[in-house]
């Protein structure tokens, strides 16, 4: 089968989108089954995809297109149209976008819902949110994966890195910087649970600073003798943060999947997060969760499980366990079986 993948998104800076896109395509790409992929993208974002070499998509014919981030263009012809819709958070909670933000998103969903002929979401809680807007016999969960190579490192090897790098014990958070995470709330918490341990610190890797995230970075800027900053930090240097965190916590408010849980889950490190959205379907049995409007529960969950070495131990086996259950080339199959139930 002709398939063409879309891929715009790849030229945005580094997110959860992007890094799913990334590991999606490559297995994708692994498990062709005979299949003929044409990379494809917008003219004015095709020379800022690094590493791959998309065509234009005007006017072409496809057995299959499919769109990577929630785009179909108007001039395609395929006998199956497929698209990513990655969340609808904008719609569910319009607070955490800008207006214009907003409005474009509904103008984009209008577009795609016209021209899409199934849907693809990481999520059952992003399928239920969609599901007014499109037959949910036509939305189809895939869940997103994790690198290969994340996984519980040699204790020696941490501390060998901990050491190199200069740091001590420290909670962990990685993601974009914005209101919808709830970093702001994340450092409120982090610095009751200091007034105890002085000894700890909050280390943020993060890409960018969205919508609203003003007062997280204001927070970060008036607490950075123990709150560390770290931009763009690499998938290699990735894996030990996870590593040698005593906590992973993500008190987001809404997510259409949640990406760094998983990650966390599969590097053995407890995980502290919100029990709201997809994260619940994420993190199963095997996290810690919060109430992410209750600063107070955020600082107590933390506390408990730093004080408990028998609570934290159990949390990383189980996590273990849980990211056992997701992976790339898994979603990849999915949709590749997907395909063909549709083109015969």
């Amino acid at each position: 089968m002709k398939i063409g993948l879309e891929i715009s998104s790849l030229s945005f800076p580094l997110s959860g989108i992007q890094v799913y896109i990334k590991n999606f395509l490559n297995k994708l790409l692994k498990i062709n089954g005979g299949n003929s992929y044409i990379l494809t993208a917008k003219l004015k974002r095709m020379s800022k995809i690094n590493g791959y070499n998309p065509q234009s998509f005007w006017f072409k014919k496809y057995d299959i297109f499919h769109g990577f981030d929630g785009f179909i263009p108007r001039c395609i012809s395929a006998k199956l149209k497929s698209a990513v819709i990655h969340d609808v958070i904008p719609l569910v909670e319009p607070s955490f976008v800008s207006e214009s933000a907003g409005k474009n998103f509904k103008k984009k969903m209008m577009k795609l819902i016209n021209r899409a002929d199934i849907l693809i979401v990481p999520s059952q809680y992003t399928k239920d949110s969609l599901s007014s807007l499109f037959p949910s016999e036509r939305i189809y969960v895939i869940h997103e994966g994790y690198p290969e190579n994340f996984r519980r490192l040699p204790e020696g090897e941490v501390e060998e890195f901990k050491k190199r790098n200069d740091l001590g014990n420290y909670l962990l958070y990685v993601g974009v910087i914005n209101a919808r995470k709830n970093v702001h709330g994340l450092i409120k918490a982090f610095t009751i649970v200091r007034d105890k341990r002085r000894d700890l610190k909050l280390v943020i890797i993060s890409s960018y600073t969205g919508y609203g995230g003003e007062n997280a970075m204001d927070l970060i800027y008036k607490n950075r003798d123990s709150v560390i900053l770290m931009m763009n930090v690499n998938e290699a240097d990735l894996l030990y943060f996870y590593n040698a965190a005593q906590l992973f916590v993500f008190p987001s408010f809404r997510e259409g999947f949640g990406l760094p849980v998983l990650e966390a889950m599969a590097c053995g490190t407890p995980v502290v997060t919100s029990r709201t959205s997809a994260l619940i379907e994420v993190g199963g049995d095997a996290v810690e969760y919060v109430n992410p409007y209750d600063i107070n529960d955020i600082a107590d969950k933390i506390s408990e499980v730093l004080e408990d070495e028998r609570k934290r131990n159990q949390l990383r086996e189980n996590g273990l366990i849980q990211a056992s259950k997701f992976s790339w080339e898994k979603s990849a199959r999915d949709l590749v079986d997907l395909w063909k139930r549709y083109i015969r």
